[in-house]
């Protein structure tokens, strides 16, 4: 990229072509405030996924089966949470 410009070059004519630009941000706002890449999960979230069924795992393997067992056990005093992947 040069002058805010760039050209995408094909080895055959009458492509279809798509791009994508990306930056990092480097003013003084953004360096203080970096966003994390990745979190990493703790309690009932290690070893799960927030979409199981994406995947193609039994949606038992979502954070928000795991979330749902945890209220179920605060009402009823009965663990049904198992472990995760």
């Amino acid at each position: 990229m040069q002058s805010n410009k760039f050209k995408i070059r094909t080895s055959t004519g009458n492509v279809a072509v798509s791009w994508q630009v990306t930056g990092v941000r480097q003013d003084a706002w953004a360096e203080a405030n970096r966003i994390p890449v990745e979190e990493q999960k703790v309690g009932i979230e290690a070893g799960r996924y927030l979409h199981a069924e994406a995947y193609g795992l039994k949606p038992e393997l979502s954070i928000g089966a795991a979330r749902q067992a945890l209220r179920a056990t605060a009402k009823t005093g009965y663990s049904t949470i198992g472990p995760g992947k």
